[in-house]
This record gives C-alpha cells, structure tokens and sequence, in this order.
C-alpha cells in the first residue's frame, strides 16, 4: 500500500504516513487489504478448455479474474477490456503472485518474466506467418495456443495456493454447463476463423474470371515460360557475393540489381490462331545454392485486350500455378508498385521448392520479377534487394 499524497510505501496497519504525515484512510487500508479469492480452474481442465476453444477460454478466464478483483477493491476497471488485451496480463500475475506470498508463497519467477514469456508465446503465430508463410496454419496456432497455457498454468498453481490460506470453497472441479457451452461457441468461432485464414492465406481472394480477356490458349505460353524459368538451369554463381551489379536492360526499359550479371534469352511466342505474337524476353541468374532471380518481360500486341490490368495479373498468376499439378498458390495480393498495378505471391511446388515474387504490368507490358529457392536456402535480405531495386524505366 502507498501514500495517495507522497505515494511512499506504507505498512498494512499504519494510520499516517511516516514521510509526510498523511492520514491513511480506513476504507483505503480495506481496499488495499482486500483478500481475493481469485478463479482457479484445475490444470487439466483448464488445458482441455484452452486447447479445444483454441484460446478463448483463457480469455473468459482473465474475464472472471478482473471481474473478481474489481468486486474485492471496490476499482473502476473494465473487466471486459483487460481479459482480451493481452498486455494486462502482467498487472493479473503481479496481482495473484503479491496476494500469495503475503500467505507464505515461495515464488520462483517474476510476474514480468511470465507475462514477457505468455505475450511472446500469444502473439508468435501472427509473426511467423507473417515472416514465412506457411501451409499448416492451423497446426501453427494449436501448438503455441497449447504453449501460451504454460505460464497460465503455473498462475493457477499460485493461485490454488491463495484461495487454500483464505478457506476457498471455489474449486471448479466439474465441468460445468457453463464449460460446455463455452467449448461449443469457442470452437464454431475457431472454425469459421481458421477457415477464413487459411483460405486468404493459401488461395487470396482471386478466382479465375469468368470473362477472361485472354483465352487460356493464348496464356499458356508465357505462363509456361514462366513456369519453365521455376527449373531453369543457368550459369551457377555464388549466392554470396557481396558484389552485386545493377544490370539495366534498354530493350525492356527496366533496370534491378542481380549478384551477377543474368542470362539472356528472347523469343517470340505465337498466339494460337493468330498471326500476332507476344515478345518475350528472359534474365535470369541461377547461384551455385540453387536460388534462382529471374526477370521475365512480355509484351503483348494490340491485338490483346489489356485494358483491365487486375484481370490480365490474375489470369497470368493463375496460369502459372495451373501450368504444373504439383504448384500450389500460398498467398497473393493486388497492390501498387511504383504506381503501376502489381500482385505479389507464393507459389510452392513439392519437387522443386518455392518461387515468390511479383507480377507488374505498365501498358502492354507485363514484368515478373520471382526469386525461387528451396526453404533452407531463402534469404530475406537478397529477396528484398532484388525485388526492391527492381525499376521500371520510362
């Protein structure tokens, strides 16, 4: 307990405030002193219920706490608002751990260090997913849901202790009612959640058009090609120079920097029953790791309605991904890249590993700028400095 006027820590019983005189209010001696008898849920009940609500039953937990103390210290907090912001974990533990050893409790880690390691341990998923996206969402979220409870439970144990020295009868032994339709709304919200995740995550929200400005045949070319660059076998140069060289191509009108200078291939894909080609042109630069930078342009004749840029990305992403049965889209997304329209992707392939990158067209003119790899070789740095010094040349 503190002074309310110099705020100097006081003992329990004091009347009046030893540094500054002040008198200490009887019903502020009572709500200081408060006992608590916190909500205890047994260990493997509180697991169960963790794991099957996927981390909405600690919530309802952290909710009967707050509701608990408010009750007890008479406070103006929000029950609500601390039980689902997961920062106000550290104030709950600190509250539990104080309460116990004013009873004799033997404690062995700070409420910092459990709140630090519960917060960490809540949040992991939303971090590495954004980091490295992954196929098994849901396998990622049951796992550090299961490890979140860890620090929770040893909370639990504390707080078994307290209600023990204060003659508890609150025990929650039994799965109650109350359990059960918690469990039941938990798991209908879980589902409807991870499915809406993995499905933004692994197919984003583009589906083939059904007015298609490009008719397959004529996509399938340049998909291919773009496909065939995935496996291309290039000069092998080593992944880790530090000397990367700006290479500037006045025919295409771009300009990205490369570890070393690519190769170059062109070629004129004819459109099936027609006359009219597409311009396609290839550098690409392949390490002696087996990541590959490629830089594929295509240039599309009149002929071809390009007018709906969103379409003609979509299309060609598609087509990449359809272009091999072991392709799997991981994520997309239509953005802006230097003002002209673009979409950024993940595809995997189960043979031969990862290609990421993105699709930008400027006109007639389509650029696909991938880095493929397998996962023990991705490098988030030379990703970037790829991608990012990427410059389409007016």
């Amino acid at each position: 307990m503190n002074c309310k006027k110099c705020h100097k820590k006081l003992l329990d019983d004091t009347k009046f405030c030893s540094n500054c005189g002040h008198a200490v209010e009887i019903e502020e001696v009572k709500k200081e002193t408060a006992e608590i008898d916190f909500y205890y849920i047994p260990p493997v009940r509180f697991t169960i219920l963790s794991v099957l609500t996927f981390g909405i039953y600690p919530i309802f937990w952290f909710y009967k706490n707050w509701q608990i103390i408010k009750q007890a210290e008479d406070s103006k907090i929000y029950p609500i608002i601390r039980s689902v912001v997961v920062l106000y974990s550290l104030p709950l533990f600190e509250k539990v751990i104080d309460s116990a050893k004013k009873h004799g409790f033997k404690n062995y880690f700070s409420a910092g260090i459990l709140a630090m390691i519960y917060i960490l341990l809540y949040i992991a998923p939303n971090i590495i997913s954004n980091i490295n996206p992954l196929n098994d969402t849901l396998t990622l979220y049951i796992l550090f849901n299961f490890l979140s409870t860890l620090p929770l439970l040893y909370i639990q144990k504390v707080i078994k202790y307290n209600n023990s020295k204060i003659n508890s009868t609150s025990l929650n032994k039994k799965f109650s009612v109350k359990d059960v339709i918690i469990v039941l709304v938990g798991l209908a919200l879980s589902i409807v959640a991870f499915n809406g995740l993995v499905n933004v995550n692994k197919y984003s929200s583009f589906t083939k058009p059904v007015d298609e400005t490009m008719t397959s045949k004529q996509e399938a070319d340049i998909n291919t090609k773009a496909y065939n660059s995935f496996n291309s076998s290039t000069d092998n140069i080593n992944n880790n120079s530090s000397t990367w060289v700006v290479f500037e191509s006045s025919v295409n009108g771009f300009t990205s920097e490369f570890p070393q200078y690519p190769k170059h291939e062109t070629e004129e894909l004819k459109i099936p029953d027609s006359t009219d080609t597409i311009s396609y042109n290839s550098y690409t630069l392949e390490t002696l790791e087996g990541v590959s930078y490629t830089v594929n342009v295509a240039t599309y004749p009149n002929t071809v309605d390009v007018s709906n840029s969103d379409i003609i990305l979509q299309n060609i992403l598609n087509g990449t991904v359809d272009s091999n049965e072991n392709n799997e889209l991981i994520y997309s997304n239509l953005e802006y890249f230097s003002g002209y329209r673009s979409i950024d992707f993940l595809i995997q392939n189960k043979n031969t590993g990862m290609m990421k990158g993105k699709f930008i067209i400027k006109n007639r003119t389509v650029y696909q700028i991938f880095y493929t790899y397998q996962s023990a070789n991705y490098n988030e740095n030379f990703y970037n400095k790829f991608i990012n010094s990427f410059e389409i040349l007016n």
